[in-house]
């Protein structure tokens, strides 16, 4: 008997196919076919060897998985160092060695969707050799390998990621919580404050009335700084109630035209304009932005007397009112020609009660810019100030264009 010819080698595999005596007198053609397809091979080898070192070597953990037995067949380093296997017990496990018995089922489905095309990243629970969990971000990719029916498996842990937000979600929700009920508390401590305070009042404004010719005048004096201390006191109970509701108004967004807004601003401070001499410039036309129309009317009111208010002395107030678009939301700028104010002080003017002039020179409660502060970002917006000392004072904030989702 003739023995068998041996197998030809990878290298000459096809070149030994090829017989010579098909192609008399052209043996010059070939020697180039077999140089030819003797270096596609080489190209193929190397290539092949290049994408095994990149599935070895990807930091993303990544396995090769038969979909008829369900067996790992092959694992890179960053999978079996991240499941805590020895690569030889990675490659002994099925897929389901990776996951929770409560769990198997569903990935079963999973994987069946995969062989249909579907590749899409899911997030999915695996189990580590330790028995801990780890939250993983899986894609596979199905494909015929030599025709074996195979799943690359490419996954993420994202488990600290997840904790991290899931932190950050529950810290945002505390503060949430903690904000309603400091509202809630300042509303009823104010409401609860109220009804002392006019029976305070009303007593003193009767004794300063009925019994004037029987008290001393230092007495009288005492009466009046009381009074006035009770009224104060009183104000800012009222500021902080108006403060406390601006979170709990429930109104439905609207459009909102700012043209018509300031226009009816102008004419509810007529008077404190005409008594300044105030000149105000609006950069017309106004948009229209999204949101609840009196707390934005507010918004613009306590700006614009602010601007009003704080102007240099024997100068009359100019207050110019701009606006141009930012992606979403449309920025205003209320700018005026005031006294200005120091940048130490751009963050501290925002906070509730906080004053930075003498109450005798510029009265009010302290409050009209943290309320600012508030009704803005209830609109998802930011404010900010620029300012200097003696050269008036830029306010900007932003309003949505459209409602929130």
């Amino acid at each position: 008997m003739e023995s068998s010819p041996e197998p030809p080698t990878s290298h000459d595999h096809w070149s030994q196919k090829v017989n010579p005596s098909l192609f008399p007198g052209e043996g010059d053609n070939h020697l180039f076919l077999q140089h030819s397809l003797s270096q596609t091979q080489t190209r193929l080898e190397e290539s092949e060897e290049r994408y095994r070192f990149l599935f070895r070597n990807n930091p993303r953990p990544m396995f090769i998985m038969d979909m008829q037995s369900l067996e790992i067949i092959e694992g890179n380093e960053s999978a079996i160092h991240l499941y805590g296997y020895s690569k030889q017990e990675f490659e002994k496990l099925t897929v389901l060695g990776l996951k929770f018995e409560e769990d198997r089922q569903a990935a079963i489905d999973g994987l069946a969707k995969a062989v249909k095309g579907y590749n899409k990243a899911i997030i999915t629970r695996h189990r580590k050799k330790d028995g801990s969990e780890i939250l993983m971000e899986a894609s596979a990719q199905f494909f015929n390998w030599d025709g074996r029916e195979v799943l690359l498996i490419e996954a993420n842990d994202i488990t600290e990621n997840f904790k991290a937000r899931e932190a950050l979600e529950k810290a945002l929700a505390d503060v949430e919580r903690s904000n309603r009920e400091l509202e809630q508390f300042a509303y009823i401590a104010s409401h609860d404050l109220q009804e002392p305070l006019r029976t305070i009042a009303s007593y003193l404004q009767l004794l300063e009335k009925k019994h004037t010719k029987d008290l001393k005048q230092e007495a009288l004096e005492f009466i009046g700084i009381t009074i006035d201390a009770v009224k104060r006191l009183q104000m800012l109970i009222d500021s902080l109630l108006h403060y406390s509701r601006l979170g709990n108004r429930k109104e439905e967004w609207a459009p909102v035209n700012i043209n018509q807004v300031l226009k009816d601003l102008c004419t509810d401070l007529s008077t404190s304009i005409e008594t300044e001499k105030a000149k105000i410039e609006i950069e017309e036309p106004m948009p229209i932005v999204v949101g609840e129309a009196v707390q934005i009317g507010q918004l613009f009111q306590n700006l614009i007397a602010n601007s009003i208010k704080f102007h240099k002395k024997e100068v009359p107030p100019y207050v110019r009112i701009t606006w141009e678009k930012k992606k979403s939301m449309i920025q205003f700028c209320i700018s005026d020609n005031g006294i200005g104010m120091e940048k130490k002080y751009f963050n501290k003017i925002f906070l509730i009660f906080q004053k930075l002039h003498n109450r005798s020179e510029y009265p009010g409660a302290g409050i009209g810019l943290s309320i600012c502060k508030k009704i803005v970002s209830n609109h998802g917006g930011k404010i900010w100030v620029e300012s200097s000392i003696g050269n008036g004072t830029e306010f900007y904030f932003t309003l949505p264009l459209r409602p929130k989702t």
